[in-house]
């Protein structure tokens, strides 16, 4: 699809600013090397990380927002489960991988296995309960918008930016949908399940139908409830600060999709649980109009990373060690 590019490894004296701290219990990495299933704490410690981002995600963004943004259905559209699987297992084992010889729906569905699998959550199960809570008992927009700022200021410092990154390249995909016909609402559906961890319960259905909805606001919203967020440094030579946790981070820490690449000087496998066929995809993707506050989704696809089986690839020149 066109020439490769490296991805730089992170400078840990770049990433200083970034306060480390610990407000959730991550499970140990079994496998230092593996990618997938990596806590983001891990592979900071490992260099991994470039402005709080994973250089594994960061890649697989550029190539979307390089190749899938006017793709129809990008994130719904079935991937190569053979393909996934192939491109998963040389990631974790360090090798080489050039995204450039893949499609857009493999990259896609590899982006939300990527996230599916960090451990304890995007937003943890704590947090999430809170943002249902909250959800329940706001009586108004605005009184919705507050407590949900409150909540995601407590987030560990390496989600809070992960989950801005992801919600600025998210909006990016979402005002390209006249022609991907992926809406925030279409969206939400889709990465509610890949932002929050949903246990099982008797209330797995509903919880995640709440989470769906925070999802919604999250897009529609983020960029009051993740103040100085990427988008309204568009286009700007230095990044806005970020005070999360009301402390003052580095401005190399809240870069946008955009910005990681332009600013060079700042330097449980899940994969295919339901098949649904293309054309059953793309019927799917039509735009819901609701009240976001009372907003509920129907017809929720709890196993949102299905994919088809492909022929294998080939990969070199994408180095993620």
């Amino acid at each position: 699809m066109g020439t490769s590019a490296s991805v730089p490894q992170s400078d840990p004296a770049s990433e200083k600013g970034l306060k480390r701290h610990t407000c959730v219990q991550q499970t140990q990495d079994t496998d230092t090397t593996a990618l997938f299933g990596a806590s983001l704490q891990h592979l900071r410690e490992e260099g991994r990380l470039q402005h709080g981002v994973p250089l594994v995600l960061k890649s697989m963004v550029d190539f979307l927002e390089k190749y899938g943004l006017q793709q129809t259905g990008v994130f719904r559209v079935c991937g190569s489960a053979k393909c996934c699987k192939t491109l998963r297992e040389c990631l974790d084992r360090g090798e080489s991988v050039d995204l450039e010889r893949a499609d857009v729906p493999t990259v896609a569905t590899l982006l939300k296995l990527y996230l599916r699998e960090i451990p304890g959550g995007l937003i943890p199960h704590i947090h999430s309960m809170c943002m249902q809570q909250a959800l329940k008992d706001a009586k108004e927009g605005t009184e919705l918008v507050e407590s949900l700022k409150e909540i995601l200021h407590r987030l560990p410092d390496d989600n809070y930016n992960l989950l801005s990154y992801l919600l600025y390249f998210l909006s990016q995909v979402a005002t390209h949908s006249q022609w991907n016909h992926m809406t925030s609402e279409n969206l939400a559906k889709v990465f509610g399940p890949c932002i929050f961890r949903v246990p099982e319960s008797p209330r797995m259905l509903e919880e995640q139908t709440m989470c769906n909805t925070l999802t919604l606001h999250l897009l529609e919203k983020h960029t009051q409830l993740i103040p100085n967020t990427h988008d309204s440094c568009t286009g700007c030579t230095h990044v806005c600060n970020n005070n999360h946790t009301h402390t003052t981070q580095s401005t190399e820490s809240m870069l946008s999709p955009t910005h990681l690449q332009q600013e060079q000087s700042c330097t449980s496998e899940k994969e295919c649980d339901h098949s649904v066929g293309v054309a059953n995809e793309t019927s799917a993707l039509t735009p819901t109009s609701a009240d976001p506050l009372s907003y509920r989704f129907s017809n929720i696809d709890m196993t949102d990373m299905d994919v088809r089986e492909g022929n294998s690839i080939q990969f070199n020149s994408f180095l993620f060690v």
